[in-house]
């Protein structure tokens, strides 16, 4: 139990910042920190001042008397029908990692659990500017509202888990492998806005990405949800193992050689779903929804189930939500809710593979999209996608098609990138009828004059999807990437 000096001071604190709900940052500058723009932490500072607490390089707690770390963090609404439920617009920033000095430093000795153990978190919601390309008003942003947040027992083990992780490729001399994916709740984030910047690390030549040590948007986003938006979480339980992934692959191995027939016995209603075959999984686990769970929401963490036919192949891409045409134009690739959700993710494929009796459930394993998916093809489709907004230039033909029933049908061919310009991630309907769902374009179309475009979406290609279950991704992603170089469309390395 903390004193009570402790509980009183965190009381005042959290009343104290609470009474800001409803008011924009710029309300309450008193100092006019807002007007510096080339100051990053502003806004902190601005609450921080608020709360009676000057600014300093002290590296110890923002509020000692409280022992209280402030964090101050943007909202996105998750639904522009719907803005009281929200999610966190970036992950958050604990500190910068030093390879070198850092190497070796245990997690007690890190100094990050003194970082996040207690957070009196503050939310604004993060309003973009009108003009495409021009920063924002942060004195508009209005204040939603103040938490204090404690880490539980198993937030803690699972951030000490991934700092582990971490170090194991500092300690070695592999820093230049770190990836966002390779954890859960910690993550080694990219702190650079030019990628091509490098760093020495230790025990090796080689140099390294400058990454800091942050919580991931997603988990960021689950504590969000249960304080802002009042959401109540499933859990996966978890006995006897030492993490999440061998106790969902424990759980799973069981149903093995499970038809649809069997399945459908075992839990009914399940076939009746939007998605029968992830709704297989998460009913194994003991939950309606996996993806909704609060281990899966805090860790990124996404079910995708794959089908295979008899000859081993896979007739389907895979897909991702549709997107919001005026959001991909407006926002830099790294910024986006795009490479939040694909740098950090963890999939679980579910494979069910085509028998004589229907699909069976064959097996299931994590993987983690490597860094030259994300940075490279998923980057060249983005900001490709992102020039063809920008420009109008979306339709590239128009033609007409004659239908069995005599109907003429007009189709519209795009410009968007393709399977043969990119054969790892590309641009495709979300949904099967032109007109079903359109979204609006941020510039009027060229050819058309089309103000609005059937909804589109990322998709991973079904051949690549071949090769992760073949165990030959690696060689794959090397023959895509020379394929795009000798066709002149790859930029990044």
């Amino acid at each position: 139990m903390k004193n009570n000096r402790i509980v009183s001071a965190r009381a005042a604190l959290l009343k104290k910042v609470k009474e800001a709900n409803g008011k924009t940052i710029g309300e309450i500058d008193f100092t006019h920190y807002l007007e510096d723009p080339k100051n990053k932490g502003r806004i902190g500072q601005v609450i921080q001042i608020y709360l009676g607490k000057n600014p300093d390089n002290d590296p110890g707690a923002d509020f000692p008397e409280a022992d209280l770390e402030l964090k101050v963090t943007g909202l996105i609404g998750n639904s522009k029908k719907d803005e009281s439920s929200y999610r966190a617009k970036e992950r958050l920033v604990l500190h910068q990692i030093n390879y070198v000095k850092d190497a070796g430093i245990s997690f007690e000795d890190s100094g990050l659990l003194k970082k996040c153990d207690t957070m009196l978190i503050t939310c604004y919601r993060y309003i973009p500017s009108e003009t495409p390309g021009a920063s924002p008003d942060y004195s508009k942003f209005p204040i939603v509202d103040s938490f204090i947040y404690h880490l539980s027992e198993k937030d803690v083990q699972i951030i000490e888990d991934d700092y582990n992780t971490i170090l194991a490729k500092i300690n070695s001399g592999r820093a230049e492998t770190i990836s966002e994916s390779d954890t859960h709740y910690l993550a080694a984030c990219t702190k650079s806005s030019d990628s091509s910047v490098r760093v020495n690390q230790f025990g090796s030549e080689t140099k390294a990405k400058p990454r800091a040590f942050s919580l991931k948007s997603s988990f960021l986003t689950a504590i969000i949800r249960q304080y802002i938006s009042n959401t109540e979480f499933d859990s996966v339980e978890e006995e006897g193992t030492s993490s999440i992934e061998q106790y969902i692959l424990g759980k799973l191995s069981s149903w093995y050689g499970k038809t649809e027939l069997e399945l459908n016995q075992a839990f009914p209603g399940a076939e009746g779903s939007k998605n029968k075959f992830a709704s297989y999984v998460s009913r194994i686990l003991g939950t309606k929804d996996l993806n909704a769970t609060e281990e899966f929401q805090k860790a990124n963490i996404h079910v995708k189930t794959i089908r295979v036919e008899e000859n081993g192949t896979i007739k389907e891409n895979m897909s991702f939500s549709a997107m919001d045409f005026n959001e991909v134009a407006d926002t830099d690739f790294q910024a986006s809710d795009w490479f939040s959700y694909f740098e950090g993710s963890n999939f679980l494929f579910a494979v069910f593979a085509k028998g004589k009796d229907g699909y069976y459930f064959q097996r299931a394993f994590f993987y983690k999209l490597p860094d030259i998916v994300v940075d490279g093809f998923m980057r060249y489709t983005y900001q490709r996608t992102q020039e063809v907004l920008r420009q109008g230039d979306i339709v590239s033909s128009v033609s007409t098609m004659n239908m069995a029933d005599g109907t003429l049908k007009t189709i519209y061919r795009n410009n968007f990138v393709g399977m043969k310009e990119n054969p790892v991630c590309h641009v495709r309907p979300h949904a099967a009828n032109f007109y079903t769902g359109q979204k609006t374009l941020p510039v009027a179309d060229k050819k058309t004059g089309f103000t609005s475009y059937e909804a589109m979406c990322f998709w991973l290609d079904h051949r690549y999807i071949v090769s992760i279950l073949n165990g030959d991704d690696s060689q794959y992603l090397k023959n895509a990437r020379a394929m795009m170089i000798a066709q002149g469309n790859w930029i990044f390395d």
